[in-house]
């Protein structure tokens, strides 16, 4: 039986092909497309999912909503996209340092969309708490 991963070693996975490749289109696109995959197949829930993309360059968005909605994007989500992204100095990826509260209202702002959207398609969206973390010793 395979177990479901966990953050940590996600995070970990993702750390060490940005070191080998780089922050790369291909990576960041990859990466998306997997943990998408984790996030709708319920194997991880949408704050583990956005912490996970925050540390890959933000491109693909787009295409991602895209799939997961099964549609074309429309232009009032596509604007709400686009001003996410703006937030994050043109899609560079963010070393590692603490996010300003603009990001974090930005960040919050944008996992509450994502887990509203999965929701309108009937999933269920467990958030996970900091307390609930540590309590099953996950990061």
């Amino acid at each position: 039986m395979v177990s479901k991963p966990t953050e940590s070693a996600l995070r970990e996975r993702i750390s060490n092909q940005l070191r080998w490749r780089g922050p790369t289109d291909t990576v960041a696109l990859i990466w998306h497309g997997y943990l998408t995959a984790l996030l709708e197949w319920g194997l991880i829930d949408v704050s583990t999912f956005s912490r996970l993309t925050e540390l890959l360059p933000k491109k693909g968005f787009k295409k991602l909503y895209e799939m997961c909605l099964d549609e074309p994007i429309k232009p009032e989500h596509e604007k709400k996209i686009d001003r996410y992204l703006n937030g994050f100095n043109n899609g560079i990826v963010r070393r590692k340092r603490e996010l300003s509260t603009e990001e974090k209202v930005k960040t919050k702002e944008f996992s509450e969309w994502i887990k509203s959207y999965f929701e309108s398609k009937g999933n269920k969206v467990i958030t996970i708490t900091r307390e609930s973390r540590n309590q099953n010793n996950e990061p």
